[in-house]
């Protein structure tokens, strides 16, 4: 009797402890949902990598989340599959990443995906990388076998390995290249972007009243579209000169007689520059186009004032 439950206990041990991969002791629901696999997972951290350069082993990512549909297919099919495990246990440092744990890794690589195929990415998000993380190929859900438009894991598994190494290098040190490319071109269309609006924050300086606030003397006009850009402009370069400019106008116009403080709305412009005397004139577009930046400095300010009847007054009249 002592012998067998001592049986039984070695048996027990070896299902709960031997089958269990690396990540048994992570705290993620989804990583923990794969301690079991027999594919050899690792998390994602500096051991695996340094163990993927050391061995001259390829790196196989797999990203996604534990409420995940297709994760979960994902890994029913291949990864609970001992065929699948034993391509990536020989040949590949396997990891499993919870996207939710590492939202800025998986946002980098969604960006490889979205080079490589043309399209949004999404989950679980398949990247296969050189022993020092070139990657040269990108998927979502694959299935184990060829269907839905892919030739399948075991396939491209399979093909993978047989390729050079120092082929698969060259290829993944393009696409990064091209990557680092489209990421300059983007910076320089910030820099570029923020070098037209601070010249045209310049320009609206030229113009605006410091005194009564708002642009030009008298007739005034309430210039919406210049308030609002100065506004998009705080946002862009969180320029405060740009954002007082602004709301300092706003505050101006709504306690002034431009607003028609019985009915609501904005008459068209003031005949002063003290925006005390109204042209009695209500213009839809005009409204229309305060609504929007009142909605915008409220946004930013949080100012009562540019919400209290603007809101209701603009859409009215």
């Amino acid at each position: 009797m002592v012998k067998k439950l001592i049986l039984f206990t070695l048996i027990l041990f070896q299902v709960v402890f031997v089958s269990a991969n690396q990540l048994s002791t992570e705290t993620s629901p989804y990583l923990l949902q794969h301690k079991n696999n027999p594919v050899n997972w690792y998390p994602w951290n500096t051991e695996a990598l340094k163990k993927a350069k050391k061995e001259n082993k390829l790196i196989f990512l797999s990203i996604g989340y534990s409420t995940c549909h297709w994760c979960h297919v994902m890994a029913h099919e291949s990864f609970e599959d001992k065929i699948v495990a034993k391509i990536l246990n020989q040949n590949f440092i396997s990891i499993k990443m919870d996207k939710e744990q590492f939202p800025h890794i998986d946002s980098y690589y969604q960006s490889i995906y979205r080079l490589m195929n043309k399209k949004a990415g999404g989950w679980p998000l398949t990247i296969i990388m050189t022993p020092d993380k070139k990657p040269f190929f990108s998927g979502t859900y694959i299935p184990k076998e060829q269907g839905y438009g892919s030739k399948g894991l075991l396939n491209i598994l399979n093909t993978i390995i047989k390729y050079d190494k120092n082929e698969l290098s060259k290829s993944g040190e393009k696409i990064l290249q091209t990557l680092t490319n489209n990421e300059n071109i983007q910076n320089s269309n910030v820099l570029i972007k923020k070098n037209i609006e601070l010249k045209a924050l310049v320009q609206y300086k030229t113009y605006y009243d410091s005194t009564y606030k708002g642009f030009s003397l008298a007739p005034k006009f309430p210039q919406a579209s210049k308030i609002t850009n100065l506004l998009k402009i705080y946002e862009s370069t969180s320029n405060k000169e740009a954002l007082t400019m602004a709301i300092d106008a706003l505050t101006a116009m709504a306690k002034g007689g431009i607003y028609d403080q019985i009915e609501g709305g904005f008459y068209r412009y003031s005949v002063d520059k003290k925006w005390e005397i109204p042209h009695f004139e209500k213009v839809l577009y005009t409204n229309a186009e305060l609504l929007n930046s009142y909605a915008a400095a409220y946004k930013i300010t949080k100012n009562p004032l540019y919400k209290k009847n603007h809101k209701r007054d603009c859409i009215r009249n």
